[in-house]
């Protein structure tokens, strides 16, 4: 059955369907072909033809189909490629392909053994048949012949070798006279020339140019022409160094040359288009118009000069249908032909990208010391990355095209393959690598893997768990290996979020919901807790106020949930880089949360105000929501600690000891910071009320040196703020302001 070359891409068998629009006209080829020996049949009884192209160019498929047209001439009908009144008579054809043949006596034998059974088989020809086989065996190797019959003195093989001379002579005559006067055309095609070995190769030659004399005999041999004249330069006949020798040996063994036209730009891109419509369609795949633009200025640039034989464009695009499965919509498409390009025909520098990971993604390392070495200019990097390639077995000629097409995969290559004299201002890449890209440090792992990593999520499976979120359904599948995930790498799966949170399809509620829920199981210090509250903020500020505020009223009935608000509140407000239609949204959003945040937060401190005798009675964890008050509403925070030591709930020295801040160190101790700046206790208390309330306390007071960096003890913070108004009070006092 004829296969497509499409249905033909991992294999390496000849095509079949010469009508085929992807064979790059290889049916008008055969057509060619036939004329030249229907010319040759009338001017010649005997000639050698060459078809010459390099390997992989379609010699064996162009053979296949003369073949087919040759034994078997196509009738006149409209649907032939072929018109059989180009050969006016019937012909036989052998095919000999010597690179079967384990030896030089089996290679011998072929070679007659495929002339005798090509002849016709009816009764006149039995004798030639016969007379051909005679004759091979006297034509036969001395070893072949020693072995046959046990020879083994040699007096008998000289004796033998002299009447073989003879009757080989006698046999050849009595052949060519029977062929001349049956006068029936025979085609020999030997095929595969060039994966012979150098003595094998001679051999083969030698029997076409004795056997070659016989009438009514033509030869078609196939071969890449450069690997036949390096093969020769490995004999006696031709030193390794004289090509034009080579050529010239040639020349005598092949009296026409039928060269097999380099494929066309044209065909190529044409095919390449076809196939690449061809994976995309049968995997599903959605490429946007960008991407795919971006691919075809790759092939144009690079790939397609590469991919200039039929065998060589089967091997790409048959790597890239095979593994693209595997990964489909979890990379992007014209990154993952890109690296499946250089796997097949750069192989060194697919090894070569995984063991540069970190200089191609501007990961790992050591900061400091990254810092503090030499900077090197773009042209410096660009002679080093040309080093890397010649290191990867990148020929000279094509190190340039390699090192541009790793720019278009890594933009931290961008100016290094410019390879100018100016220094980048930072070794790390400045740009945002694309979701899916190689370039991305979550997806760069997934291009190697032929497919989504144990340790990695699916894209798909995370827009699927983002689904099941809304769902009401108990079956949640997809939610739970997220979850089991976020539980191991919370890092990875919110930053797959953060790639959706523009997505209009995208329940904001669910997900702010199940977001908040991690939140508050966060460490209070950890990174974790600060990614989410800045990915809530982002999912929040595609939100109406509407829609927001009731959430955010659900939320803060809970302390993480009044946290992680305030956080979102803060980060809305601070916005103010980007699209500016952005940053005035968020920035209004922030101003719609203000009041009733604040009114939140009042209820939540006035609560702890009478069910508590000191602030320091108040959770731990609830302190920060002081800072953040304070920063949206720090009037009502003032109103808040005068009235709770109005009513004698607290006292003025907790509350001031209260408001210092406290930072964390690397054991996890809370300590007094290194802190001496009045201006959030002057906004939220008046000092100077406060240090004549406690003037005693204050007078006695120790320096601030004495309790920096202790231990946040209740006593410690307390001894603490006395010292800092005592710094202040002298302070003040010294000052010539106060002189006056």
């Amino acid at each position: 059955m004829d296969r497509t070359f499409e249905e033909a891409w991992l294999s390496d068998d000849p095509l079949t369907a010469l009508d085929d629009p992807n064979l790059f006209g290889r049916a008008i080829l055969v057509q060619r072909i036939l004329e030249v020996l229907q010319r040759v049949r009338q001017q010649s009884p005997s000639a050698t033809i060459g078809l010459i192209g390099a390997w992989g160019a379609g010699k064996t498929t162009v053979l296949n189909g003369l073949v087919k047209e040759v034994a078997e001439p196509p009738a006149t009908d409209e649907g032939s490629v072929i018109s059989n009144a180009i050969l006016t008579e019937q012909w036989s054809v052998a095919q000999f392909n010597p690179w079967l043949y384990a030896d030089a006596v089996a290679l011998h034998s072929g070679f007659f053994a495929e002339l005798r059974s090509s002849l016709p088989k009816d009764r006149r020809w039995k004798q030639t048949r016969a007379n051909i086989a005679s004759l091979g065996t006297r034509l036969a190797p001395l070893s072949a012949l020693t072995g046959l019959v046990g020879i083994s003195s040699e007096h008998a093989i000289g004796s033998l070798v002299d009447q073989i001379k003879v009757s080989a002579a006698d046999q050849h005559k009595r052949v060519a006279k029977e062929l001349e006067k049956l006068n029936h055309p025979v085609l020999m095609i030997i095929d595969d020339l060039d994966r012979l070995s150098a003595d094998e190769l001679l051999q083969v030659f030698k029997l076409v140019r004795l056997v070659g004399r016989l009438p009514n005999v033509y030869y078609l041999l196939s071969y890449d022409e450069q690997t036949v004249v390096d093969l020769l330069g490995k004999t006696d006949l031709v030193s390794a160094k004289d090509e034009r020798r080579a050529l010239d040996y040639l020349e005598k063994i092949v009296q026409i040359r039928l060269d097999l036209p380099k494929l066309r730009d044209f065909e190529v891109d044409q095919v390449i288009s076809s196939s690449l419509q061809q994976i995309t369609a049968r995997h599903g795949l959605d490429v946007s118009e960008n991407e795919l633009g971006e691919l075809i200025r790759r092939f144009d640039g690079v790939m397609s000069k590469r991919l200039r034989t039929p065998r060589a464009i089967k091997r790409y695009f048959g790597q890239l249908d095979a593994f693209i499965s595997g990964l489909g919509p979890e990379v992007l498409f014209g990154d993952y032909a890109t690296l499946t390009w250089l796997r097949t025909v750069e192989p060194g520098v697919y090894s070569l990208i995984q063991t540069a990971k970190d200089l191609l993604l501007g990961t790992g390392g050591d900061a400091l010391r990254s810092l503090s070495q030499p900077k090197l200019t773009n042209r410096q990097q660009r002679d080093a990355w040309l080093k890397r390639l010649k290191g990867a077995r990148v020929s000279a000629e094509y190190q340039d095209d390699v090192l541009y097409l790793l720019s278009t995969l890594f933009p931290i290559l961008h100016s290094v393959y410019q390879g100018d004299d100016t220094t980048p201002s930072r070794s790390r890449n400045d740009e945002t690598p694309r979701i899916r890209s190689i370039a991305h440090s979550d997806y760069f792992d997934r291009y190697f893997a032929f497919g989504v990593p144990d340790d990695d999520i699916a894209d798909g499976t995370v827009a699927a768990a983002l689904s099941e979120l809304a769902s009401e359904t108990r079956d949640r599948p997809n939610l739970a290996k997220l979850e089991d995930t976020f539980d191991g790498q919370p890092e990875l799966v919110i930053r797959k979020f953060w790639s959706r949170a523009q997505d209009q399809s995208l329940n904001r509620p669910s997900l702010v919901r199940w977001l908040a829920a991690r939140h508050a199981q966060a460490p209070e210090q950890g990174a974790v807790r600060h990614r989410i509250e800045s990915l809530v903020a982002n999912v929040v500020g595609e939100m109406p106020a509407e829609s927001a505020i009731p959430l955010m009223r659900e939320a803060a009935t809970t302390v993480p949930g009044s946290h992680l608000w305030g956080m979102v509140r803060h980060l809305l407000a601070a916005d103010a880089v980007g699209n500016q239609r952005v940053v005035d949204r968020h920035n209004q959003l922030a101003t719609a949360m203000t009041a009733p945040l604040a009114d939140l937060y009042r209820q939540r401190f006035e609560q702890w105000t009478r069910s508590t005798t000191s602030p320091f009675e108040v959770p731990s964890e609830s302190a920060s929501l002081i800072w953040l008050w304070r920063e949206f509403d720090s009037n009502g925070l003032r109103d808040l600690l005068a009235g709770a030591v109005a009513r004698g709930q607290w006292s003025i020295l907790d509350e001031l000891a209260w408001m210092i801040p406290v930072v964390i160190s690397g054991t996890q101790i809370r300590r007094i910071s290194r802190y001496d700046d009045f201006a959030h206790l002057a906004e939220l208390f008046d000092l100077d009320e406060v240090a004549d309330t406690l003037d005693e306390a204050v007078t006695q007071a120790g320096t601030l040196e004495q309790y920096r960096d202790t231990e946040a003890t209740t006593e410690n913070r307390r001894a603490f703020a006395l010292a800092l108004l005592k710094q202040r009070r002298d302070a003040m006092a010294a000052s010539p302001t106060a002189d006056s």
